[in-house]
């Protein structure tokens, strides 16, 4: 009787372990995975993972390539949350609260961590060779592109 109880349980427990598997939430999407066959940001996916993701950055030639997300009620909040909004070191791109997400305010600062990466990742741009060949950053919004040259 008692072997019969320890393999019922054994299996019930086998059973529950593969519909938690099967039921389980989707599997994180990494970052770079957002980017679609054309090379330009999948913003429904993106959107879905996080409504606050509203742009994405992009320095051409180099692997500088994140969106760019804005806290509807702290401004540093992705200095330390990842697009999933779960704790991370290196945070998020993100700008300020009072930045239009359109771009059209005379400033936008785009914040990000000085780390390998995320921002850390400009320090390339201190050789003058690299700078001179990566001068132009593409802000995608769903609806268009801004290009600017540095």
């Amino acid at each position: 009787m008692r072997k019969n109880r320890t393999v019922f349980l054994a299996v019930i427990l086998a059973v529950s372990a593969f519909l938690a598997a099967a039921c389980g939430t989707e599997t994180k999407k990494e970052v770079q995975d957002f980017i679609n066959e054309e090379g330009t940001p999948d913003f429904e996916a993106l959107q879905k993972a996080n409504p606050e993701a509203y742009a994405w950055i992009t320095i051409t030639d180099t692997n500088i390539s994140f969106p760019v997300l804005q806290s509807a009620s702290d401004t540093a909040y992705y200095l330390s949350h990842d697009l999933y909004g779960e704790e991370d070191d290196n945070g998020c791109i993100y700008t300020e609260l009072y930045n239009h997400t359109d771009f059209n305010d005379p400033n936008t600062v785009i914040y990000g961590r000085n780390t390998d990466a995320m921002f850390g990742r400009l320090h390339q741009f201190a050789d003058r060779d690299f700078f001179d060949e990566h001068r132009q950053i593409q802000i995608y919004l769903p609806d268009r592109t801004l290009t600017y040259q540095i």
